[in-house]
């Protein structure tokens, strides 16, 4: 009795994990990945370029040329990674902070006083089956906030998946059951059929 039931809840378990693999590749795959890259995550993008562009007057935009590389380095360095900052001076690339395993994507704004354009661009997202299996081979880091909008829907699939699972085996032991004792109960002498 008891094995039945640990082989029943590891099938349940198996298969619940299964399908939630399944769906959440296919809700990322169609929908999920590039409604945060190109919708979410552009929108953020766009308006920090549009602080960056109102922070920038003309005296600051004069004085980004007076600094050298490593105080602009340090002036971008909460935009590694997440933006491509370009200093462009009279066609010679001045500055950047460019990522380099990353792919450049698309400008999202420019900026020119005189001479001198600043260029903020983005970086091409990742395709979904590296993400994905990035995920998939390191379940130690499904909790961390950089996995958490793969992890939630997973999780939430899982157990949508496992209430099915228990819910259809409790139905079939009930039938099982019910019609167990209704042949018994017609067995029993003095019962009607």
């Amino acid at each position: 009795m008891i094995s039945s039931k640990i082989k029943f809840a590891f099938l349940a378990f198996s298969t619940s994990f299964l399908f939630a693999m399944l769906l959440i590749y296919l809700y990322g795959a169609t929908f999920q990945h590039d409604r945060y890259w190109h919708g979410t995550l552009l929108k953020v993008q766009k308006t920090e370029a549009a602080i960056i562009a109102n922070l920038l007057g003309d005296q600051s935009f004069k004085h980004l040329l007076t600094l050298d590389r490593t105080q602009l380095h340090q002036l971008f360095k909460p935009l590694d990674r997440k933006l491509l900052i370009e200093i462009v001076n009279n066609g010679t690339l001045f500055f950047d902070n460019t990522e380099h395993k990353f792919t450049k994507s698309t400008l999202i704004q420019e900026i020119t006083h005189n001479n001198t354009s600043l260029k903020i661009s983005n970086y091409s997202p990742p395709s979904w089956n590296s993400i994905f299996l990035k995920w998939m081979t390191r379940p130690g880091r499904w909790l961390s906030p950089s996995f958490d909008y793969i992890t939630i829907p997973f999780l939430l699939f899982f157990i949508i998946f496992l209430c099915i699972s228990y819910a259809l085996g409790w139905r079939v032991r009930s039938k099982h059951l019910s019609d167990h004792v209704l042949e018994m109960m017609h067995d029993y002498p003095g019962t009607k059929r």
